[in-house]
């Protein structure tokens, strides 16, 4: 949908009220009431049968006989009179409606699903652009147009300014723009998507990105209809600079598929989400009252903020508790140099503690110009990017005046946490100082903003063709498929990962005991014996691998036992024999993956693997196509990452193959994106710098869409 179809649903010049109410409090009144009170300038017309007039508007018995065709119909009335309501408008010629009636599919009934599939199919055909059904409506508080029957738009009359509050939920909307207004915030549009049969949350927010008013965005998201489009509409918007925040509710359903590999279950709904957020440059919520945190924040982004952080306070406990913070959320509080303190001293009493964090107790309100002096030391050092001021309400409010010059006089920003009510609160906030209440959740939006701040929109690049190996690992596909297989096994995955260039082990198929005696002679070393399946992934949890096998007895005893255990456990897989390899000497066990999202696309994955996988729940993500060198970033966002980079002293991991195998992994998931589901290596055993890497176990999930 173009950003020109929602103008008159978001920029009406006339309105009109289908169920109007002379009654201010009803869903019909408020509407009417709402024009009246903040003096929308267009023509506003209501829709009754009973009245003449409401609420001193003109009212008319039908949408036929209005004088002309307004831009925009509200629909107060209920479900079932919807459909008739907006085919009248249609007819009419208006183009945009806003329908507030629940009872369709949110109900979860067949009535109410159908009811909605026939509003979709109206809309579809005749072009009108509607947001809800199921909504609390839309504000345009810029142009004074509100299509809500909300009466927090009332009183107080809702603050213009630049934030855009775009949400799929009624009470999240209501919240949202409740909880920023007490802090002063100024709004530019309130947008409740409601069921979404026409207008989407993509298309809000690509409106929003081109409004030159809106600075600083807003959204709320319990689902997606088109993955692809948000992260665009998101990336539209960091392009513009415009800061983005987004808080998606709802935990990863538990499914069959989603248990079917250690991948899935760690690189959820979820976690693909808040990559998708990042990856096109917004900033990821973790609750709704961060998403207020930050909206508040990001109002002012056009300060400088940075990592290094220079502190002042009045209270040495609160200098010590801000420092914990700050560093926890990977932010630093440098050590002032000397040449700086030196600077600082002569502005500050003699007994104040001048290094990092600043003590300058309470008796600074006696020295004014000496801190304020002092502020504006430290914001224009260069080894400080910010500067966050803690003290309590009496002082803030008697010191205000000083830190408004101070922020004044520097483009970097400078935070005022606060312990109390402050009487200029609002003083501060409008010369661009923000005030934080929460110390924990302050420093949370402040490392947000400053990442935000610090990235650059990410740009892809498509690997180069690769024919030829593309063309034999679509022929094992294809034989797997002939045999009515869903999996590749794991000799069949191997191939494939060699064709990527990727080492796995010498190993062989073998398919009864006294051959697996004869293979094990030519490996001349301690071997591992694992079941052979494409019905069967994860091995080790049906007695499918045993490991250190040494004698050509003991691999002959483990294939009989293996085979009679599997069978018992597992008595409808297909069971094809059995892969002896070489067991691999110890490195450091990594799970490297690709798997094609629903909504977003291939998402590979890098984990620290084993069978540990799933319990340390340590995981880095990036969309593909990823290369060396984004691989190396994944793999140093890891917690575990020391355990490759030379842990107590022990010898480096050879990072820059894991690298590889990790950008040949991805390669592999583009090429065959409409063959391949997933792969999954785990593990890949990084052997000591500069001696490569080995995958000793895949699996290759096929696209079952395919037959």
């Amino acid at each position: 949908m173009q950003a020109s179809d929602l103008q008159p649903l978001l920029k009406p010049r006339s309105i009109v009220v289908i169920g109007a109410s002379n009654e201010e409090t009803r869903i019909g009144g408020r509407p009417v009431q709402l024009a009246k009170v903040h003096e929308f300038q267009g023509a506003v017309y209501g829709i009754n049968p009973k009245y003449d007039a409401v609420q001193g508007i003109p009212c008319f018995p039908s949408v036929d006989a209005l004088p002309e065709a307004p831009d925009l119909a509200i629909l107060a009335i209920g479900a079932r009179d919807v459909l008739p309501q907006l085919e009248l408008c249609a007819r009419k010629g208006i183009k945009a409606a806003v329908i507030f009636a629940g009872g369709f599919a949110e109900i979860g009934t067949p009535e109410g699903a159908e009811l909605q599939e026939s509003l979709k199919r109206f809309c579809e055909s005749s072009g009108m652009v509607v947001c809800g059904p199921n909504t609390v409506g839309i504000s345009n508080v810029l142009d004074n147009a509100y299509g809500t029957f909300l009466t927090v738009m009332v009183e107080p009359k809702p603050k213009p300014g630049e934030v855009a509050v775009v949400a799929q939920s009624g009470g999240a909307c209501i919240s949202i723009y409740t909880a920023s207004q007490k802090r002063g915030v100024g709004f530019s549009y309130v947008i409740n998507t409601g069921n979404e049969i026409s207008a989407t949350t993509e298309d809000y927010l690509e409106f929003v990105a081109d409004d030159p008013r809106v600075g600083v965005v807003a959204a709320y998201v319990e689902g997606l209809s088109n993955g692809a489009r948000f992260r665009e509409a998101l990336s539209k918007l960091s392009g513009k600079r415009i800061p983005t925040v987004v808080y998606k509710v709802g935990e990863t359903k538990a499914g069959a598929d989603a248990a079917s590999s250690h991948t899935a279950r760690l690189a959820g709904d979820h976690a693909t989400f808040r990559l998708a957020v990042r990856d096109a440059g917004a900033m990821y919520a973790q609750d709704i009252e961060q998403l207020g945190e930050l909206t508040y924040l990001a109002r002012f982004a056009r300060k400088h903020v940075g990592k290094r952080v220079g502190i002042v306070t009045t209270s040495g406990a609160f200098a010590a508790i801000l420092t914990d913070h700050l560093v926890n959320s990977g932010l630093q509080v440098p050590k002032l140099t000397t040449e700086l303190q030196e600077k600082l001293r002569p502005h500050l009493p003699s007994f104040a503690i001048v290094s990092n964090p600043l003590d300058i107790t309470a008796n600074v309100v006696n020295s004014e110009g000496g801190f304020q002096d002092a502020l504006e030391t430290m914001l224009a050092s260069e080894e400080l990017d910010c500067v966050i001021l803690f003290s309590v309400n009496n002082l803030i409010d008697k010191l205000a005046d000083s830190i408004i010059a101070a922020a004044k006089a520097s483009d970097k920003l400078l935070m005022v946490m606060l312990a109390g009510d402050a009487h200029r609160v609002s003083d501060l906030d409008q010369a661009g100082v923000p005030v934080i209440m929460d110390t924990a959740r302050g420093v949370k939006a402040l490392a947000s903003l400053i990442d935000w701040q610090a990235r650059e929109p990410s740009s892809k690049t498509t690997p180069k063709d690769t024919g030829s190996r593309r063309e034999k690992a679509k022929e094992l596909i294809a034989s797997a498929r002939e045999r009515g297989d869903v999996t590749l096994d794991e000799a069949a995955g191997k191939k494939l990962l060699a064709l990527y260039g990727i080492e796995t082990p010498k190993e062989f198929v073998v398919t009864n005991s006294e051959e697996a005696k004869e293979r094990f002679r030519s490996l001349e070393t301690s071997a591992v014996l694992k079941i052979l399946s494409p019905d069967i992934l994860h091995k080790s949890e049906v007695g499918g691998v045993v490991l250190g096998l040494k004698t050509e007895d003991s691999v002959a005893d483990a294939y009989s036992q293996m085979m009679a255990t599997v069978s018992r456990l597992e008595p409808n897989a297909r069971i094809e024999g059995a892969v002896l390899q070489r067991q691999e000497d110890k490195g450091v066990e990594v799970l490297v993956s690709a798997r094609k999202d629903p909504t977003f696309g291939i998402v590979v994955s890098a984990a620290m693997g084993g069978t540990a996988t799933e319990l340390l729940n340590d995981i880095s993500l990036r969309f593909a196509p990823v290369d060396e060198e984004e691989a190396r970033e994944m793999l140093q966002e890891l917690r575990l990452y020391p355990l490759l980079d030379g842990y107590r002293n022990s010898r480096k991991a050879d990072i820059g193959e894991l690298s590889r195998v990790i950008r040949a992994i991805s390669d592999a998931a583009v090429d065959l994106s409409d063959d391949v589901d997933e792969i999954e290596v785990n593990p890949v055993i990084v052997r000591p710098e500069s001696a490569g890497a080995i995958a000793v176990d895949c699996i290759v999930k096929l696209t079952t869409a395919k037959s």
